[in-house]
């Protein structure tokens, strides 16, 4: 393969549709499309296990624009942290300002914070859900009960495959930007695809022309066997509970996100020099994920020990225990012998 059939391409092919000064960008391409194929897959898991039809749909409308926030906040705190200058309202009309948090046509958005947020739409469309058992809405024409809707971990297992798929597609966003690199390779037996990309100068500011080490292609490929991974447990028929593919999800991306994000060269720093920003994140989710799974283990083969664990650590409330029926009254030995004499 000729070194130079993939490679970073210059900023004016940036855009997929050019318009005026601007346009669609291959960037928005890749993360629209990555939403479109999760809600439609999302569709059909989500009716193949009994949900309702309108669910795949509640959860892009709920997670989608919280997850956009998220990545936003995600990338301007750490920025911030790493000497970024940010306004809010100042210049919002001004185009050209690279620096305004709404303007996220000039980059600046980060995966781990579009997955927290997603993560906290789904949280607040399981307490609409809840709401509307509470108040019996949704009904089933056919039984008069209210419809049962997914749980919150249920919903995260159904958008945990698409999740990642979604990762995969947008690293090809990263790689039309020219970021989500590693370090510069220096030996041309190394100077090709994939193991590294040409990156532009007139994409990277600062930065020398040459051959970088292609993280964006080693995570894309490692998101593409996590998504084979989650779409053969869920469609395993062995029984699972709910939270398990979500779990999985966080246990596997966050390995691979803190090794591919140690080769970075372009990372935000939770402490500058000292500790990255997504590979803390990623150790977070890890035991979040391990929790989850122990959690789980624990309840099926010690359920009250476990309980009484958690209760004792205020992290669970108590069964609450059915009142027992009142027994009916009996008469009186004496009154019966009253009546029948």
């Amino acid at each position: 393969m000729n070194n130079y059939i993939i490679h970073t391409v210059s900023a004016i092919d940036n855009y997929m549709i050019p318009i005026g000064n601007g346009g669609i960008t291959w960037y928005g391409f890749f993360i629209a499309l990555s939403i479109l194929l999760g809600a439609a897959a999302g569709y059909y898991i989500s009716r193949r296990r009994g949900y309702p039809k309108d669910t795949a749909i509640d959860m892009v409308m709920w997670a989608v624009p919280v997850a956009v926030v998220g990545a936003r906040l995600y990338y301007v705190i750490f920025d911030a942290i790493n000497g970024g200058h940010w306004t809010v309202f100042a210049g919002l009309f001004d185009g050209n300002a690279s620096n305004n948090f709404f303007h996220i046509w000039n980059g600046g958005l980060a995966i781990y914070g579009a997955v927290l947020g997603a993560i906290l739409g789904l949280y607040f469309l399981s307490l609409v859900y809840k709401r509307n058992k509470r108040l019996g809405k949704k009904l089933d024409p056919a039984t008069g009960k209210p419809i049962e809707q997914p749980t919150f971990y249920q919903m995260c297992d159904l958008g945990a495959p698409f999740l990642i798929l979604g990762q995969a597609i947008g690293r090809w966003g990263n790689y039309v930007n020219g970021e989500a690199y590693g370090g510069l390779v220096t030996n041309p037996a190394w100077q090709k695809f994939p193991f590294a990309v040409y990156i532009d100068t007139k994409l990277q500011t600062g930065q020398q022309a040459g051959w970088y080490l292609a993280t964006f292609f080693i995570e894309s490929m490692w998101c593409l066997i996590g998504f084979g991974l989650l779409i053969w447990l869920s469609f395993r028929k062995k029984q699972q509970f709910p939270g398990f593919l979500a779990a999985f999800y966080m246990i596997f991306y966050g390995a691979g996100r803190a090794v591919i994000e140690s080769f970075r060269t372009d990372s935000l720093w939770l402490i500058p020099g000292a500790i990255k920003a997504s590979i803390f994140v990623a150790v977070v989710f890890i035991l979040w994920g391990a929790g989850i799974l122990a959690y789980n283990i624990c309840m099926r083969r010690w359920p009250e020990q476990t309980k009484a664990f958690f209760i004792k650590l205020k992290l669970r409330k108590p069964d609450t225990v059915a009142d027992a029926p009142d027994k009916p009254d009996t008469p009186e030995p004496d009154a019966e012998n009253k009546i029948e004499n």
